[in-house]
């Protein structure tokens, strides 16, 4: 038998670290792929796997970092083990990690318009759509196959 779960799109080849804003959760957090500290440092392990953007989007290159970050932050959620009074806080990473990279690849004014406007819609999307995903009954359910 095997377990598994279904529903995630990618996988990530090499640990990704990042500070975050303004989360600063009262003690360190540590999943099997996720690891939070009270300075808000984010480590993320080779191997963890997430589903990318969700809704009517595509995933991009400027949203794949932004969309990765956010997912760990709602899984920390749905499992309980960051308090989920973070989850504004979760959205605002979401809009920030997508303007920066936009900005990145971006360079001319008018496309870092456009990038600035994505951010809010992405931003005022999971605010206004994606609170049951912080829910633990939402957690990705574990499937057997011989």
């Amino acid at each position: 038998m095997i377990k598994y779960r279904s529903g995630l799109k990618y996988q990530l080849a090499e640990d990704y670290i990042c500070q975050l804003a303004t989360i600063r959760p009262d003690t360190f957090i540590k999943s099997d792929y996720i690891e939070l500290d009270k300075q808000g440092f984010l480590l993320i392990r080779k191997g963890y796997a997430w589903d990318g953007c969700s809704g009517p989007t595509k995933d991009t290159l400027s949203n794949m970092r932004a969309g990765l970050v956010h997912d760990a932050l709602y899984q920390l959620m749905r499992e309980r083990l960051l308090d989920s009074r973070y989850r504004k806080e979760a959205d605002l990473e979401l809009a920030s990690n997508f303007k920066d990279a936009g900005y990145m690849i971006y360079k001319n004014a008018l496309m870092r318009r456009f990038v600035d406007l994505r951010s809010k819609v992405f931003y005022d999307a999971v605010r206004a759509a994606a609170g049951f995903a912080v829910d633990p009954k939402n957690r990705k359910v574990i499937h057997t196959a011989p």
